[in-house]
């Protein structure tokens, strides 16, 4: 009679981290989505900006793009944040400029 070897141990190797499993984590993150959010109404000022400059390439600003930029900046709260705040409040003063180039406060 054969004696039937043992099986053979396997080793259960730790899960490995995923890139989706990653991503999720950052998504629920409170940090991480509350710098999305500040960098996105950044961003928002600055594509503000870039409209803005193209209409005066092509002539005058139209008054709703001025009011739109108003509404922005009268919204806007600067980040504490030390890497976005900075940035952030270059681009609000440079939205209020503009704005008081047109004789417009906000």
């Amino acid at each position: 009679m054969h004696a039937t070897p043992p099986p053979a141990v396997v080793p259960i190797a730790p899960p490995t981290t995923s890139v989706a499993m990653l991503v999720a984590m950052a998504a629920n993150d409170p940090v991480v989505e509350q710098r999305r959010k500040l960098a996105a109404e950044a961003d928002r000022g600055l594509s503000l900006l870039e409209r803005l400059q193209r209409d005066l390439a092509t002539g005058e600003p139209t008054p709703e793009r001025l009011e739109e930029m108003a509404a922005w900046v009268e919204g806007f709260t600067p980040p504490d944040d030390p890497a976005l705040g900075p940035v952030a409040r270059e681009i609000e003063l440079r939205v209020r400029v503009e704005l008081a180039k047109h004789d417009l406060r906000a």
